[in-house]
């Protein structure tokens, strides 16, 4: 499974929608009715799956589904930060 893969399925499962049904244009509040509280579990989410710490910065920006296919690395295995930058304290 692709990293664009691994991220529609997990934005499919929190949200409750069809995986092959997203766009990469769709905009998680407007189009796929994602709240405040949905787009911090998928956050939380990408962290874990991707192992990567996502800072509040590059979060905000993240409002298209191609905006979160395109921002986590592929399959680290240890802790990172958003767009490869090393992560403190970790």
């Amino acid at each position: 499974m692709t990293t664009a893969d691994q991220v529609r399925s997990l934005i499919a499962e929190h949200l409750g929608i069809d995986a092959d049904t997203l766009t990469d244009d769709a905009r998680f509040r407007n189009d796929l009715g994602a709240d405040s509280l949905d787009a911090f579990e998928l956050l939380l989410a990408f962290e874990e799956t991707f192992s990567i710490e996502i800072p509040d910065a590059e979060a905000d920006p993240m409002q298209r589904v191609r905006d979160a296919e395109t921002s986590p690395p592929s399959g680290t295995t240890t802790t990172r930060c958003w767009r490869g930058r090393p992560t403190k304290g970790r």
